[in-house]
């Protein structure tokens, strides 16, 4: 099929896009005068029996669906034709991956109002029992009035007409399939609720949670739910927030959430609290102007959180006036609720520390006079008492027998020599003080090198107190039981811990403590200035993740440019975990 050619009522126009498997061209309905979408599966694909079950199947499954949000199917060519063709609706736009793109997305209410489109549009299908296995921002539309529309049921599996396999392939893109996808174990619901997680993450963080050098890496990391917790990559997403994503990619399908629609409510729930009542019309104002949307809804977050933090000071939550903060530091840097904040926190927790030492101290103070009292002698008898007992003794000599009276019993004569003692007294050991059996040595079988990196860590071997080793490395003798080691670097880097075995006898065995990433916050008060991080599109206003490659590398340099009418590169030096501020207009500091 080419352009300038007719099908039926609809005339072909030009090619708009292009897939694996089929081209897209814009199209006339010449009999109801309105633009559609002609969807043309590859000629090199018409003779695949796969190629149009998988056609066939997106055609009947989405022409079952009526939703705001999903794109609408008017016609199909049948499975018996040369010229296999879908006609749906047009939509005047771009894909979410485009845009995010050109301009990630710098509030994270923002990022979850377009899940929440997307969510309540999922949870749609599956109401109608169709699973859509492709979730991902390529297969997202967003029209020109920023409505959102989900498209592309290309792998779509509609539950009561069974499964379609291909053997050797694995449908669906790596970054956002579920874990029991991977594995090819059954799917559900929850396989699409893992891949908005999935979206969603990408949208409020700003980079996919599952990244590796190829497909296979990614696999795994997504089989093993292996991803930085999104508080930590960017502090301007509160717990609750964080807790939604973490639920919705959970490994076990059991842990998400029960459906997409109770995920959208989830997301309902946060942005309304957030401060930005009307969920709906969310995306349609962000997508009209993004940076006037971006800065007027930052200042309704940042109220809204300076309310609840006042809440939550009055109820002394601590837990509450700490996420605050973090998420206020990160959208408003001077605030004036962050410096109130941070002082209720020490003064909460100095008492906090205050308090469990009293409590420990009443507790030991408790137990001293407690033991004191069960050693200390019983009380002395009354007179009274002791004339009672004198009486009693008295009345006992008077009425015993006398001595001659009684037989005399036969004694025999002790021998001379002195009986071996069975049974020796027990040596008298310090007061207080519980004697314990000689420790017994375990045999030493061999040794095993540890070094730790970065060689400045703390590191706690089977529980002993923490310590710092001499150039990180350290020799452990080895007794035939598992050695469990555990490092920290609170200024730098995540905990990391292993178990030593016998198979590491003889050799050395790293414990490498992973990097926490660095955040660049890119600002600029002028209009119409895009900016990119190492040449990639990056959040103007926000916190981009800067991470590091391997557990040596402890700074790298990070270029900062700011494009505008003219572009401002900015070089500047990151360190782990370490947050730096770049204006377009100054020094970086």
């Amino acid at each position: 099929m080419e352009s300038g050619q007719t099908v039926g009522k609809y005339q072909v126009g030009a090619r708009v896009g292009q897939g694996g498997m089929s081209v897209v061209f814009r199209g006339r309905d010449t009999v109801l005068g309105r633009d559609v979408a002609i969807k043309v599966l590859h000629q090199h694909l018409a003779e695949s029996h796969e190629a149009k079950a998988r056609f066939d199947r997106e055609a009947k499954a989405v022409a079952r669906l009526r939703h705001a949000n999903i794109l609408e199917i008017y016609d199909y060519s049948g499975n018996d034709v040369v010229d296999h063709y879908i006609i749906s609706e047009f939509i005047e736009g771009k894909t979410l991956k485009h845009i995010i793109e050109q301009r990630p997305i710098a509030l994270p209410e923002i990022g979850a109002a377009i899940v929440w489109q997307l969510a309540v549009a999922v949870g749609h299908a599956h109401e109608m029992g169709v699973l859509h296995r492709d979730l991902k921002p390529e297969n997202v539309m967003v029209r020109q009035d920023g409505v959102i529309k989900l498209t592309d049921f290309g792998i779509a599996h509609v539950l009561e007409l069974g499964k379609l396999t291909v053997t050797g392939q694995l449908l669906g893109s790596p970054a956002y399939m579920a874990p029991e996808h991977v594995e090819g174990r059954a799917l559900s619901a929850q396989t699409d609720i893992f891949s908005l997680g999935t979206i969603l993450y990408q949208l409020c963080v700003g980079e996919l949670p599952f990244c590796g050098t190829n497909a296979h890496e990614i696999l795994l990391k997504i089989a093993d739910g292996r991803f930085v917790d999104p508080v930590v990559a960017n502090p301007a997403i509160g717990n609750e927030l964080g807790h939604i994503i973490r639920t919705a990619l959970a490994v076990d399908p059991a842990a998400r959430y029960v459906s997409a629609c109770a995920m959208a409510d989830a997301l309902e729930r946060y942005i309304t609290a957030s401060g930005l009542p009307e969920v709906r019309h969310t995306c349609a104002a962000y997508f009209a102007n993004p940076s006037e949307f971006t800065a007027s809804a930052t200042g309704q977050v940042v109220a809204a959180l300076a309310a609840r933090a006042a809440t939550a000071s009055q109820r002394r939550n601590r837990a509450a006036c700490i996420d605050i903060e973090r998420r206020l530091r990160a959208l408003a840097p001077g605030h004036p609720a962050i410096a109130k904040l941070s002082h209720a926190n020490r003064v909460r927790s100095l008492v906090r520390r205050v308090a469990l030492g009293a409590g420990a101290l009443a507790l030991a103070m408790a137990g001293w006079i407690a033991f004191s009292r069960s050693a200390s002698p019983p009380p002395a008898a009354s007179p009274s008492t002791s004339l009672a007992i004198t009486r009693l003794f008295d009345n006992a000599r008077a009425t015993r027998p006398t001595d001659a009276a009684l037989p005399l019993p036969s004694v025999p004569r002790p021998s001379t020599e002195r009986p071996a003692m069975r049974n020796a007294r027990p040596a008298i050991r310090p007061f207080g003080k519980k004697t314990e059996p000689p420790p017994v040595s375990s045999p030493v079988l061999g040794s095993i090198t540890l070094q730790v990196s970065p060689a400045n860590s703390l590191v706690q071997i089977d529980g002993a107190p923490w310590r710092q080793l001499s150039g990180g490395r350290i020799e452990l003798a080895w007794s035939g039981k598992p050695i469990r080691v555990e490092g920290r670097n609170e200024t730098c880097c995540e905990n990391a811990q292993r178990t030593l075995h016998a198979s590491d006898v003889g050799a050395t065995v790293g414990l490498a403590l992973s990097f926490l990433p660095a955040r660049v916050i890119p600002q600029c008060a002028a209009g119409n200035v895009t900016v990119q991080i190492n040449g990639r599109p990056a959040r103007l206003g926000g916190s981009n993740i800067i991470t590091f490659g391997d557990s040596t590398q402890t700074r790298q340099s990070v270029t900062v440019e700011f494009i505008g009418e003219r572009v401002t590169t900015k070089r500047i030096v990151v360190r782990a975990n370490e947050t730096v501020t770049v204006p377009c207009d100054a020094t970086p500091r």
